[in-house]
């Protein structure tokens, strides 16, 4: 799959001060994602990073979806909304690949390197449901955990509730990294090497937009069915940099695009065929049973009559 990055190259508006918000539409590329939760619903945020005929991956946060018991939408600026499955967990990383229809949006490409120290980055999300995006500064590397490599990056701006999962941009608009804490005025996130790697496990060449689609195959069963009458609502909101072990920069390179134009809102199909809220497995199973009792039924009295 050839990307476009042409479409992404509009004119955009930034802050002059470093840390400053950006002044734009929202990113064609960045969903919001709802999930249903046990007693109510969860949000967090996500990005589209590849598409295969029907199909299109978007990567959050493992945190974002692994309370799910129903239903996970994701729903893009322009209207488009469809329901997810989720393809891959990884907890150390927080790291989710879903599965949705395809929406009619470009996905961003993802960095190969991992941003330097000092480097402008750009994290997005609908925090409170409302989209922002604002802007700083790499300050620095940590891992998840002793023995694990340093590929966790840190930036000086802080995320809000409801981030959790969107992108980390750097100034190529390319997915630098995958932000999943905040706190004390600063955020961290996953960056694009190890996000790329996570993906590549999944369906080889995802990332680039290589090589088979694997996305169907790989579905995992939906968990199970909601509970009744969900009443609160919350947002996602980043985890805390505890246990994290501080590393110095890498290296990258990098002007941030602006977001395409708005596309027309599409009606997004349930994704059939699939394990899932839309395969009715009860009713499925009860005409199973009732075809075997009925093929019983006759056996007995094929041997009644002999």
């Amino acid at each position: 799959m050839r990307r476009r990055p042409a479409i992404l190259l509009a004119a955009i508006a930034l802050a002059s001060a470093a840390g400053g918000a950006v002044a734009a539409a929202p990113h064609p590329a960045v969903a919001r994602i709802s999930v249903v939760e046990t007693g109510g619903q969860a949000f967090g945020s996500g990005t589209l990073i590849d598409v295969r005929d029907r199909y299109a991956l978007v990567v959050t946060n493992w945190h974002v979806v692994e309370g799910a018991v129903g239903k996970i939408e994701v729903t893009f600026p322009s209207g488009f909304k469809s329901e997810a499955l989720a393809l891959k967990l990884d907890e150390t990383w927080d790291l989710a690949a879903l599965v949705i229809w395809r929406p009619p949006t470009e996905p961003v490409a993802i960095a190969k390197r991992p941003p330097q120290s000092g480097e402008r980055l750009t994290i997005c999300g609908y925090g409170q449901g409302e989209y922002r995006a604002i802007s700083g500064q790499c300050r620095s590397y940590y891992s998840p955990r002793t023995g694990y490599p340093q590929e966790i990056v840190e930036l000086d701006v802080e995320a809000r509730q409801g981030d959790s999962g969107g992108p980390i941009f750097n100034q190529r608009g390319e997915l630098a990294g995958v932000l999943f804490g905040a706190g004390q005025g600063t955020t961290l996130g996953s960056f694009g090497p190890r996000v790329e790697r996570f993906l590549a496990t999944l369906s080889p060449g995802a990332a680039r937009g290589e090589g088979r689609p694997q996305l169907v195959k790989q579905a995992a069963p939906a968990a199970a069915a909601a509970a009744e009458e969900p009443a609160v609502a919350a947002e996602q909101g980043p985890t805390g940099p505890a246990d994290l072990e501080p590393a110095g920069a890498v290296a990258a390179a990098g002007a941030f695009p602006a977001p395409a134009p708005v596309e027309t809102p599409a009606e997004a199909p349930e994704i059939e065929g699939l394990p899932g809220p839309t395969v009715d497995w009860l009713g499925e199973g009860k005409t199973l049973l009732a075809i075997v009792a009925l093929a019983f039924v006759l056996m007995q009295g094929a041997r009644l009559m002999v």
